[in-house]
């Protein structure tokens, strides 16, 4: 009696032989009764900027192999440049076919559902490295402790030492506490779904609503059993704090920021001076978001605050005191157009943009930290005030609005916020009422729509007004043809060399559109 053979030969001559029902039979019968299910899906591995997975019976202050991620109480002193080497490491995590990274030893803190990994993948590889450059100009004074790695240095210089260092303590700190990695979760699903076009200050996703929920009443709950202040706590009211501000809830806001400055106030809150100062740099900047929800909350509820209308505009500023501004806001000042004190925080700004966009700036660290965009961010605000009721548009408030929105824009803070959402579109509204009187107002309104045309092609949620505003904008021209290309008055007013062909293109496609317009 011969033995039964172990395995199966499917003899075919042609493919439509495949379709047929037995071969087909044949085929999944056999694949099923030797391996019990369907063939798993091919998973990927990819080297990635952190390795930050732990196991569940190490320490918060463990890394899961010799050569981690530096732990979450090192002294960032202690750390130089040859952590690059560390950061880079192979990562155990396995990539889907859909891209996302996904934690096979299950080491989260909380249940792992829904949106949880890839809310975690956004913000490790997406959201935090973009918002890590403007945390060095949230420092009140450069990091001179440690000659190796500089803070503004190190990001200056693109160096990603400084960059893994932040990610690791933060996210090492998530790992550690349940409620700091629910505020996490929720924040990055917000960021999320407002990258997709949703908008997240009229309507919140039941994810975020569930992880937000969560971390409020851990939250809550420790507080309540009078445990200490640590740094978990005041990062879990900083995520809480950053999705405030991204969905508009303004009184969510200040309970939120009242109760992270009674807890910077507490004993041994913070470990290092480098967490101390960044933390102090937060609560300057919280000044900048509180003026800002209260002029958006005025602009769109008119009734809570009578503001005078503003007098005629001041007399010509004297020419020394114009001298460091850019040819066009030079040009509007000993015109009258602009105040002194607009001049000023115009001539500030000036200097800052020069080194944002100098190549060798690290060789000026020293001056780049001086300089103090969020102060003048902040000073113009009275400015806005005073000329909210205007109608038509003064030029101030066009300058303002378009400092505001370029400053956020390079500095990567308020970028995915429901407050920068409505002083862009605020911006492209006074752009489309500003009626220009001179040569020099209609270079300057030519320029503050390329401006905003270009960030707002970034923002889902306002890219399909862009086109129609440069559209309109030409359509008010006279000669738009005749006029000067968006490179140059870009330079004699304020760019962001980074992004000045993209932001010149938006232009150059609307005089595109016009010319097809009068072909038929």
């Amino acid at each position: 009696m011969t033995d039964k053979p172990a395995f199966t030969i499917v003899s075919i001559k042609h493919p439509d032989e495949l379709r047929a029902p037995e071969t087909r039979y044949t085929v999944n019968s056999y694949t099923h009764r030797h391996t019990g299910r369907r063939p798993k899906k091919i998973a990927l591995k990819k080297q990635l900027a952190v390795s930050w997975t732990k196991s569940r019976e190490d320490t918060p202050d463990e890394s899961i192999s010799s050569g981690g991620p530096p732990s979450v109480d090192a002294d960032p002193s202690q750390c130089d440049t040859r952590n690059s080497a560390v950061i880079a490491s192979p990562s155990p995590l396995t990539i889907e076919f859909t891209g996302t990274r996904r934690d096979p030893f299950n080491s989260y803190p909380i249940e792992v559902r829904g949106c949880v990994e890839g809310a975690v993948d956004f913000w490790l590889k997406e959201w935090t490295p973009a918002q890590i450059p403007g945390m060095t100009q949230l420092l009140p004074k450069p990091i001179d402790e440690s000659p190796k790695l500089n803070c503004a240095s190190a990001f200056l210089d693109g160096q990603p030492a400084f960059t893994g260092v932040v990610i690791s303590r933060m996210f090492g700190l998530a790992m550690s506490n349940a409620e700091t990695f629910q505020s996490l979760v929720a924040l990055s699903q917000a960021i999320r779904e407002y990258m997709l076009g949703r908008d997240v200050a009229e309507f919140i996703s039941p994810e975020v609503l569930y992880h937000k929920g969560i971390a409020l009443h851990t939250l809550s709950l420790r507080l309540n059993s009078q445990c200490p202040v640590d740094e978990t706590m005041m990062l879990t009211v900083l995520n809480l704090l950053a999705l405030d501000l991204i969905r508009f809830e303004s009184t969510s806001f200040r309970l939120h920021l009242s109760a992270l400055r009674q807890m910077s106030t507490q004993p041994n809150a913070f470990k290092t001076d480098l967490q101390k100062q960044i933390f102090l740099g937060y609560l300057d900047a919280s000044k900048v978001y509180l003026q800002a929800l209260e002029y958006s909350e005025n602009k769109h509820h008119p009734d809570r605050k009578n503001v005078s209308v503003p007098p005629t505009m001041s007399s010509p500023i004297p020419a020394e005191s114009s001298m460091t501004l850019p040819p066009g806001f030079r040009a509007l000042a000993l015109e009258g157009q602009l105040s002194l004190g607009l001049t000023s925080i115009l001539a500030r700004f000036s200097v800052w943009i020069e080194l944002v966009n100098d190549s060798n700036v690290s060789k000026n660290t020293a001056m780049f930290m001086k300089l103090r965009p969020w102060v003048d961010i902040e000073n113009q605000f009275p400015i806005l005030e005073r000329e909210r009721t205007v109608n038509p548009p003064s030029t101030e408030k066009l300058v303002c609005l378009s400092l505001f929105c370029l400053a956020c824009y390079i500095l990567r803070r308020f970028s995915l916020s429901g407050i920068f959402h409505r002083m862009l579109a605020d911006l492209m509204g006074s752009i489309k009422d500003f009626q220009p009187r001179d040569e020099w107002q209609v270079d300057l309104k030519i320029w503050a729509t390329t401006l905003a045309a270009g960030i707002g092609n970034e923002r889902p949620s306002l890219a399909y007004r862009s086109a129609p505003l440069v559209d309109s904008v030409i359509d008010s021209l006279p000669n738009p043809f005749g006029m000067a290309q968006p490179e140059y008055l870009f330079r004699q007013f304020l760019a962001d060399e980074h992004s000045l062909k993209a932001w010149s293109a938006c232009w150059t496609a609307g005089l595109g559109r016009k010319k097809l317009r009068l072909k038929t």
